[in-house]
């Protein structure tokens, strides 16, 4: 058993490696590479943390101008209390639309790769989705890791090409069957005219 890793950097990588020569060809592995990244442009994963995290710094200091202006205008103390509550809600929003959409990319890619396993699985081909390392048998993880690193691995069976190669290796015998040698002659000659007297292999004529 032998297994090729893809990592996942924006899309899965598309080099071909000699290691699966014998189990998939390159314009086989190069659409089974299309259709996972169809997958992954369809259901991207989120944009990097530096982006959430610019995105709610402007949300939150255009959110302080708002609330101090209101409270210059109407002098109500109590409308400073909103500001906590704005900042958390569009964090926890934030935070809940961010992990949606990375369940929706693993749960897609974990289908794909279910779908090609109920094919590939009778050559020997095994596809392993697995996110930092670890199996991922269904979307859900931790909450937010620090580096998130996604990979398929193509797990080979060399048992598959031993057979394989065995049964190619193997002489094919081929039966032939003769028949009887009278047979083979009575097929070929003309039968007797219907007068004439059934021969007889006793009658022994003398000239």
């Amino acid at each position: 058993m032998k297994s090729v890793r893809i990592h996942y950097r924006e899309k899965f990588d598309e080099q071909y490696t000699f290691e699966l020569q014998d189990n998939l060809t390159t314009h086989d592995f190069h659409a089974i590479i299309q259709l996972f990244n169809q997958v992954a442009q369809r259901y991207p994963l989120p944009a990097s943390k530096a982006y959430y995290i610019t995105v709610l710094l402007i949300l939150w200091m255009a959110a302080s101008m708002v609330f101090y202006f209101v409270w210059i205008k109407l002098h109500i103390s109590y409308i400073l209390f909103g500001l906590p509550a704005f900042m958390l809600l569009t964090l926890f929003s934030l935070a809940w639309f961010n992990k949606k959409r990375i369940l929706k990319f693993e749960d897609k890619i974990l289908e794909a790769c279910t779908r090609l396993n109920a094919t590939e699985n009778i050559r020997g081909i095994n596809f392993r989705f697995t996110k930092n390392g670890s199996d991922i048998t269904r979307p859900f993880q931790s909450f937010y890791p620090y580096v998130t690193n996604y990979a398929i691995d193509i797990e080979l069976d060399d048992r598959f090409n031993a057979l394989k190669s065995r049964q190619l290796n193997q002489p094919v015998i081929r039966s032939v069957f003769f028949p009887y040698e009278q047979e083979v002659v009575s097929m070929f000659q003309d039968p007797p005219p219907p007068w004439s007297a059934p021969f007889s292999e006793k009658s022994v004529y003398l000239v």
